[in-house]
């Protein structure tokens, strides 16, 4: 439903004007699912445009050099659009980045070209974490935190 769903630009660039305004309508904080989060500080209506994952935009190879634990600039913040950009958030410090995973998403990600945009699925209360699905390969074998009903035990 929200995969490619920024296909008008005027609404981007509403967005834009939005965004600075959007960040004073979350804040980071520790999170029960994982590390810091991001939670909602006022209600924020369904099928909204919140937040825009920002960063460095990378190739990639970058992408794949950084995303190890071992690498001297190790990532964890990096963001695939498609299969060659990603967004690398390491280097920012902004909301987005601290949303977490749930297997049942209040959120979802919008993508178009060289960005991401982070979209409420539903009403969200104020104190709720944001969060979103990774969409992990299955493969990946990543443990899943979000104690979700439904939770499938793997990001």
């Amino acid at each position: 439903m929200c995969e490619n769903s920024c296909d008008n630009l005027s609404r981007m660039t509403e967005l834009d004007v939005r965004n600075r305004s959007a960040e004073a309508l979350v804040e980071v904080r520790e999170s029960s699912i994982h590390g810091n989060g991001t939670f909602a500080s006022a209600f924020l209506e369904a099928e909204t445009l919140i937040l825009e994952y920002t960063g460095e935009l990378i190739d990639r190879k970058t992408a794949v050099e950084r995303d190890n634990p071992e690498a001297p600039d190790y990532s964890c913040y990096i963001f695939q659009i498609d299969q060659d950009v990603f967004i690398d958030a390491l280097r920012v410090e902004h909301p987005a980045k601290y949303i977490n995973h749930s297997c049942e998403p209040n959120c979802c990600i919008s993508r178009d070209v060289t960005r991401a945009f982070i979209r409420t699925l539903r009403t969200i209360r104020p104190g709720e974490e944001l969060t979103y699905d990774y969409g992990y390969d299955a493969s990946e074998n990543l443990k899943c935190c979000c104690k979700a009903p439904s939770c499938r035990g793997k990001i």
